[in-house]
């Protein structure tokens, strides 16, 4: 058979459209090989591709999980070279340190300093998960001051956030429900409320005014849902 697409759309595809920087910024790979002349840089998000260069070699790659798999795909674009990586296991590091330690070795380069550093990463999660679940869990009291009604012009547009249990649930339009659970003494996650042991989840924040009230929740991508003032 034939291509399915020309040169043209393909490299569309793989051309970076928006730098990966600020607060929010993915940091998938660097956040474990390094950022610089000798490590990674230019990380962009593309059509629907991360693009960042690998010490002098583009790198195209894509990441994607369900509760209990993880996956990364991706090409040292130049070299005509892919890896594709798939993993039964909710470990966040495990497929990206895989991926990295194909591209190390395509290149020539020694995998085990990034497969430490990811592994290290990994090690602190797992105890940040294990400190969470020795906090106290809210009480009522506690989660009044989350409780609330909150609005932003787009993303979400109503949520409303409530009590429930030893946890806060939110109910966005239309109904879908979240499940909002402390991991920090100021974070919290935020979980799509599905009966499964290991639910879909991103870190979000409230915060707050001048008067220590809770004015907003924030996401992980940076939105911010605003509270609304009590009728």
């Amino acid at each position: 058979g034939g291509a399915l697409l020309s040169a043209d759309p393909v490299a569309q595809l793989v051309t970076p459209q928006v730098p990966s920087q600020g607060p929010y910024a993915e940091r998938e790979f660097s956040c474990a090989v390094g950022e610089g002349a000798g490590a990674i840089r230019f990380e962009s998000y593309a059509l629907g591709w991360y693009v960042h260069d690998d010490a002098g070699d583009t790198v195209v790659v894509h990441t994607g999980s369900i509760p209990g798999f993880k996956a990364t795909t991706g090409f040292l674009w130049d070299r005509r070279i892919g890896i594709g990586v798939l993993c039964n296991s909710d470990a966040g590091f495990l497929a990206r340190a895989l991926f990295q330690a194909g591209i190390d070795l395509a290149r020539g380069r020694d995998p085990q300093p990034s497969l430490l550093a990811f592994h290290r990463l990994q090690q602190q999660a797992d105890r940040d998960r294990e400190a969470a679940r020795a906090l106290p869990r809210l009480s009522l009291d506690a989660s009044a001051a989350y409780a609330g009604h909150y609005r932003d012009q787009g993303c979400w547009g109503e949520l409303d956030i409530e009590h429930q249990g030893d946890s806060l649930r939110a109910t966005a339009a239309g109904g879908r429900a979240y499940r909002i659970e402390r991991v920090g003494d100021s974070r919290f996650r935020m979980a799509v409320d599905l009966d499964r042991p290991h639910p879909a989840w991103f870190d979000v924040s409230f915060e707050l005014g001048d008067d220590g009230r809770t004015q907003a929740l924030r996401m992980d991508d940076g939105v911010v849902v605003q509270r609304q003032a009590a009728a």
